[in-house]
């Protein structure tokens, strides 16, 4: 079975997937792929032909990796997020830190939320931000009806789409099939964005994001066709898990705000947590049947 690819689309919960990625494989089985698309082609056209032993791809990489890397028959995983409210968060992001590619255009002083939105809506990268990973245009081509198209039978060809709003049960899917035994992660990235924009400015991102619109009801439908197949032990155990990971954010309410990256420490005892799932619970046999 060929190695599978975890798309990362920013601000679609993958931060807290990291954790999960460090606790289920050793160092050395997972490829990261960051950076603009020449950093990623550098990097990929390091490993051609010495994939060997690599259990698992991840990064901001965009759909058609797999050509970079030699892999044949891919499986791709990714999340996708309410377009909107996607777009709102990289915003904060950005703004909160200085890494950001565009942290000096949209943290400048004195920005109205209205010209802030300008500004994000003037730079390709932002404009149908899921299209251009999922299609595999990377913001190397504005998004048209062509990237589109290419982007939803992308999906359609994915071995596992999540959603960002549906978090534990994309979670647990995506962990059955890709074999994952940990799966009560480590809450990191996660801010309370204030995205209380007006009305106004809301409707007036809807056609600017119309493409991302497109491919998240596309998303949607087949997260729904994946989740129908599991019935009623999958809603248990995701809200056994939620409720595992409410008791975490109670108890390590800071390490929500951490950024992470594979391989980083683990700040909380996550295996005390996956201690709690008690044998024979919904988790637990979700995890061993």
């Amino acid at each position: 079975m060929s190695t599978p690819i975890f798309v990362h689309i920013p601000k679609t919960a993958g931060s807290t997937i990291r954790t999960l990625i460090t606790e289920n494989y050793q160092p050395g089985e997972v490829l990261s792929l960051y950076g603009d698309p020449k950093e990623i082609l550098t990097t990929a056209a390091s490993h051609i032909g010495r994939m060997q032993g690599m259990r698992l791809v991840q990064g901001h990489t965009p759909y058609g990796t797999h050509r970079f890397l030699g892999i044949r028959n891919p499986r791709y995983f990714t999340f996708l997020r309410e377009p909107i409210a996607r777009f709102l968060s990289e915003i904060a992001y950005a703004v909160r830190h200085g890494h950001h590619s565009f942290h000096q255009v949209l943290a400048a002083p004195g920005l109205t939320d209205s010209e802030r939105i300008s500004k994000a809506l003037d730079i390709p990268y932002f404009r149908n931000t899921m299209t251009h990973f999922v299609s595999g245009a990377f913001s190397t081509e504005t998004i048209s009806m062509t990237q589109l198209g290419v982007a939803i039978d992308n999906l359609w060809a994915s071995e596992f789409v999540g959603l960002s709003e549906c978090f534990e049960i994309s979670l647990l899917i995506m962990a059955k099939k890709l074999g994952w035994r940990h799966v009560v992660p480590q809450l990191s990235n996660v801010r309370p964005d204030d995205d209380t924009i007006s009305a106004e400015l809301r409707a007036r991102l809807v056609r600017p994001l119309a493409y991302d619109a497109m491919l998240y009801a596309v998303a949607q439908e087949h997260f729904a066709q994946s989740r129908a197949q599991y019935g009623a032990i999958l809603e248990e155990a995701a809200a056994q898990l939620s409720e595992l990971i409410r008791l975490q954010g109670c108890e390590h309410p800071d390490t929500r705000y951490s950024m992470y990256q594979v391989w980083d420490a683990i700040q909380i005892p996550l295996d005390e947590y996956q201690a709690r799932i008690a044998a024979g619970s919904p988790l637990y046999r979700w995890l061993n049947d």
